[in-house]
């Protein structure tokens, strides 16, 4: 008698581990086709959205879709869209908290994809984004916390503002030969991001000593946030775009050079562990329209040293008038 009900406890677990769905569900793992776009939703059961860590996504999806995943698929780690396609929508149940009909192109990561205003994504950590896109919306990926590796297609064009701003564990990324356009603060607040890779064939940007810049370096568009120790900024650069230390918590240095004439909005903000910045312009940077450029930094402790005999043009201009110890 017990070995027969032990026969037959063990059929039962070998059947429900052998049952399979025309989805090709298996431990936490699934496969789902679209047939029709903002259909997601009704492809799952409640025990899949709840259980499900890995996903492949084929077919054609848009911004309902997108919104789904991000706020139902709560334990989802991996997210391969290669083969998707992204159809247009317009409408208040995007990605967007609106209250009012949103458009959403084709072809486009829509903002916000992986973020809301109600909570940030602690859960994925790998995702492949969808060959056919051009275009990655504002604040898609933003604090993202676990994603780890990220490639973006050959296609894309545009990268929106704060796209991976907050990615903590983002560790490198591509910017591949057909990117036009990088939106300000795109990668800021990334600790462990080392370097970035530029296709040499891209006619935009490029990597300067490890930094991102645009063609010419001349503009310094982002340094990677594990930039540690002192640094120095190359002598090509005229200006330092919106956000491009932000949070880089491991400098304790700074050296802008005298080819500076522009820096940008929070340029500097939250480099809390800088203890010197040196400043090689005779006339201070005029930061008057730019605002928290240095704002986390602690301006007691921080030194500002400046070129001998312009002291007190730093003392009386705005932005750099906030160190207290500043030194010819």
């Amino acid at each position: 008698m017990k070995k027969s009900l032990y026969f037959l406890t063990l059929l039962t677990i070998i059947n429900l581990l052998s049952c399979k769905t025309d989805d090709s569900i298996q431990f936490g793992k699934s496969t789902k086709n679209v047939s029709n776009a903002g259909t997601l939703h009704s492809l799952f059961t409640n025990m899949e959205r709840d259980t499900i860590t890995s996903l492949i996504l084929t077919g054609t999806i848009d911004a309902r879709d997108i919104k789904y995943i991000r706020d139902s698929l709560s334990m989802l780690k991996t997210l391969n869209m290669t083969s998707l396609n992204i159809s247009a929508y317009t409408g208040e149940n995007g990605t967007l908290t609106s209250g009012y009909p949103v458009p959403y192109p084709a072809k486009t990561l829509p903002a916000g994809s992986f973020y809301s205003d109600m909570k940030f994504n602690e859960t994925l950590e790998v995702i492949y984004l969808p060959n056919s896109i051009t275009s990655i919306g504002n604040a898609a990926f933003y604090a993202c916390s676990a994603i780890k590796s990220i490639t973006i297609p050959n296609n894309v064009t545009s990268i929106g503002t704060t796209t991976f701003s907050g990615c903590l564990a983002l560790k490198s990324i591509t910017i591949p030969k057909n990117v036009t356009s990088i939106g300000g603060g795109c990668f800021s607040g990334c600790p462990k991001l080392t370097s970035f890779v530029v296709d040499p064939l891209n006619k935009n940007y490029s990597n300067l000593d490890s930094v991102l810049c645009n063609k010419e370096g001349t503009t310094l568009i982002c340094c990677p946030g594990a930039t540690s120790g002192k640094y120095t900024i190359p002598n090509t650069i005229t200006t330092i775009w919106f956000d491009a230390f932000y949070m880089c918590g491991n400098l304790t240095s700074i050296t802008i050079p005298k080819s500076v004439t522009s820096i940008y909005s929070s340029a500097f903000e939250y480099c809390y562990n800088l203890t010197s910045i040196y400043s090689n312009q005779t006339a201070p940077v005029d930061l008057s329209s730019s605002s928290n450029v240095f704002n986390g930094i602690d301006k007691t402790n921080c030194i500002l040293f400046v070129p001998v005999g312009s002291k007190t043009a730093y003392q009386e201009s705005d932005g750099w008038k906030d160190f207290i110890n500043i030194r010819e």
